[in-house]
């Protein structure tokens, strides 16, 4: 039996993003071996036949204390399992696992899904130091997948990764079975919808501002995300919207793809992304996006297309464009017409093919 280790964040993001590609190892007869920080849907992957190592310590620390004790558990559980492969995602497990080639022959896969916290903090030495970092580690990896033209480039042009075992796939792409296009409720709003993690980098701050500034009638906002609790920046987003009763907060939902369809616009004015999943279900349920023109969203969101990009933190300039742009109903109906053709692309099961492929290729 062919064994994989995965080595992720959180378990959210396991279920959310990679639960196909999982269910399709088992499928293929994989041993699925899991480390990650456990939450609440831990409940629901067990369900499979896993193994799990669940770390109380938040993963994604770079404190050198977290970083020895997660790194001698990884191989420790490299050594007691025999992964064929291992696939890491996010920054510390991508740093951390090709490094277990120093104890365990394996092959081993990085997901560089975005830099996220190092590049938006602004804190220069925080990324020349995990730029060192990569450097080091990714010597030992196999293959690199890159969900974004930005990171592939960024890490070929300042020399972190000089292989050429590398691909460009868009994250974990969409369940497009789920996400598409549905008969909308009569609404007297005006309704802008916002997902996603509630933490400083992914505009909520900017979100806010954007919204209060737009001269709309029957206008309302409705953000869906939970404060992430391990970020250092974490966001309590009750108390900024004390009191407002044109926006709505929802911390979770099974059913985003009913907001998608009977929301006007997606408004997502994040700093960073990967490959950002929340703008391919938008675009798969033909829902206009807004976003600033940072790695990830401008990769995807074309101008005048699918939707419409300003520089990060014009707020101004997106509060006029969102203004003039919702007046012309006739241009918004064919922008959502592009976005669900647009986003065939983004279907999961070719996306979950691929890199099976590449899996079963290395072995």
């Amino acid at each position: 039996m062919k064994k994989i280790l995965l080595v992720a964040n959180r378990t959210n993001s396991l279920w959310f993003f990679r639960k196909e590609i999982i269910q399709s190892l088992i499928k293929k007869k994989y041993q699925v071996i899991i480390v990650a920080n456990e939450d609440e849907y831990y409940k629901y992957l067990k369900r499979y036949n896993i193994k799990f190592h669940l770390i109380k310590k938040n993963i994604n620390s770079f404190n050198i204390i977290n970083l020895a004790v997660l790194f001698l558990k990884l191989v420790q559980i490299s050594i007691k399992y025999k992964p064929d492969i291992v696939q890491s995602y996010t920054i510390v497990p991508n740093l951390l696992c090709p490094l277990i080639k120093i104890f365990h022959n394996c092959k081993v896969f990085c997901m560089i899904t975005g830099m996220g916290y190092v590049l938006s903090s602004g804190n220069k030495f925080l990324l020349y130091f995990s730029s060192i970092l990569y450097k080091i580690s990714l010597n030992f990896c196999d293959h690199l997948i890159f969900t974004n033209k930005f990171n592939r480039e960024f890490f070929i042009k300042n020399n972190i990764y000089s292989k050429n075992s590398y691909s460009l796939i868009p994250a974990s792409g969409i369940n497009k079975n789920k996400y598409k296009k549905k008969k909308r409720k009569k609404s007297k709003y005006f309704n802008i919808l916002f997902i996603g993690r509630l933490i400083k980098s992914k505009g909520i701050f900017d979100l806010l501002y954007i919204f209060r500034g737009l001269r709309i009638k029957n206008k309302k906002l409705t953000i869906i995300g939970k404060e992430d609790k391990f970020s250092p920046e974490g966001i309590d987003i009750s108390k900024l919207i004390k009191n407002e009763k044109n926006i709505k907060h929802i911390k979770f939902s099974d059913n985003l793809e009913n907001y998608y369809n009977n929301s006007d616009i997606f408004l997502f004015p994040s700093y960073s992304e990967g490959m950002p999943t929340v703008v391919m279900e938008a675009f798969s349920c033909g829902l206009p996006c807004y976003t600033y023109k940072v790695p990830g969203c401008d990769d995807i969101v074309v101008n005048n297309i699918t939707g419409y990009k300003v520089n990060i933190h014009s707020k101004k300039k997106m509060i006029k464009i969102i203004e003039k742009t919702i007046k012309n109903k006739k241009k918004l109906n064919q922008i959502s017409k592009n976005c669900i053709e647009y986003s065939k692309k983004f279907n999961r099961d070719f996306i979950v093919e691929k890199v099976l492929k590449l899996y079963d290729e290395s072995i």
